[in-house]
């Protein structure tokens, strides 16, 4: 019996390896493994951009300066005021406690005019006290005129008519006790001669003011 060729030629086609391997594996195998690999490389993609989201920022982002603390200053303890002495009044930009200027005020008279620098001290009062010099030739006599209040006061002194113009007198403010005040204002300042308008003695060395002369016009 003879045997086509061809057919044995189609059949050896038909069993040979390849086409064994080929008919065994599945038809979408290769599908599904791309289909991996796309996800696989997707899913890659994904976590370096969320990386690269999360880290761009933090590089760019300005760093925080550093927190200083100041360092606190020393404090500076002032030195306590120094009180004024009861026995020496403080001086002010005239020199005086009590400021005097004198300038005529008609006949036999002149009128004086106190600025106080200030005040006078807790326990004390101001009074000008007009000295008549060379009485008898022998002594001065302290007459007290006005007592000093206000922070600028004038008032007006005037001699009886019968003095003697040519006679010196001057003037001056004394910072007395208010005990010697009291005194004063009784026109009896000498305590050892209540009938006396008149002291035979300064009342204090506690001037309050420069001394002017009292010059009396005629």
């Amino acid at each position: 019996m003879e045997v086509d060729v061809g057919d044995q030629n189609n059949a050896e086609k038909k069993s040979t390896p390849a086409d064994s391997n080929t008919k065994s594996s599945p038809a979408g195998s290769d599908k599904q493994s791309s289909a991996i690999i796309v996800a696989i490389i997707g899913a890659v993609a994904t976590i370096a951009v969320a990386v690269i989201t999360v880290v761009v920022p933090i590089l760019t982002e300005d760093p925080a300066p550093p927190t200083t603390t100041p360092s606190p200053s020393p404090s500076a303890t002032p030195p306590p005021p120094t009180a004024p002495s009861p026995s020496s009044p403080p001086l002010t930009k005239s020199g005086q406690p009590v400021g005097l200027s004198v300038e005529p005020a008609g006949r036999r008279a002149v009128a004086v005019t106190a600025t106080l620098n200030r005040p006078a001290r807790s326990g004390y009062a101001y009074w000008f006290v007009l000295e008549v010099h060379q009485v008898s030739d022998t002594h001065s006599e302290f007459y007290p005129r006005q007592s000093l209040t206000q922070k600028e006061t004038t008032f007006e002194i005037s001699i009886p008519g019968d003095a003697d113009i040519s006679r010196p007198r001057t003037g001056r403010v004394f910072e007395v006790t208010e005990d010697m005040s009291k005194l004063m204002e009784s026109g009896r300042p000498d305590a050892g001669d209540p009938n006396a308008d008149f002291l035979l003695r300064q009342p204090c060395t506690c001037h309050a003011s420069k001394e002017i002369a009292l010059d009396f016009p005629s």
